[in-house]
């Protein structure tokens, strides 16, 4: 083999190795937990889903996720929801700007994930305990 070859393989061989060694001390990359409830659920058993949806009505809906955390306590993301008022029926609602939250991490199935999520649309007066609030 030759000087130059050797060498490439050598440091090859350490960086992978430092990577290995870097990667082994964080814990996996959490999912949005997998019980999704209905067929046509969506974003659930998924790490960062862009769409979370329960099936059902678009009350259940956030679309266009974009994730400002993810992997510590809290996941928080944003994306576009149907907010329904209070004392409103689902067809009078509107898409609106949501805040996403995954929280309670926990395991599903062998997998680190998080087990407890909200939406909450602050434009429309709504706070972290707000409106939509899922748990699985």
């Amino acid at each position: 083999m030759k000087r130059g070859a050797a060498l490439l393989l050598v440091i090859c061989v350490v960086a992978a190795t430092v990577a290995a060694a870097a990667s082994a001390g964080r814990p996996p990359t959490p999912i949005l937990t997998g019980a999704g409830g209905l067929p046509s659920s969506e974003g659930f058993g998924k790490s960062k889903p862009s769409t979370i949806y329960l099936g059902g009505d678009p009350t259940g809906l956030v679309c266009h996720i974009r994730w400002v955390s993810w992997g510590g306590q809290f996941a928080i993301g944003t994306g576009t929801g149907w907010y329904e008022g209070p004392h409103q029926v689902v067809a009078a609602g509107h898409q609106a700007p949501a805040v996403v939250v995954l929280y309670r991490l926990g395991t599903w199935h062998g997998h680190r994930a998080y087990t407890k999520f909200n939406w909450y649309f602050p434009q429309n007066g709504n706070t972290y305990g707000g409106v939509t609030h899922c748990s699985a």
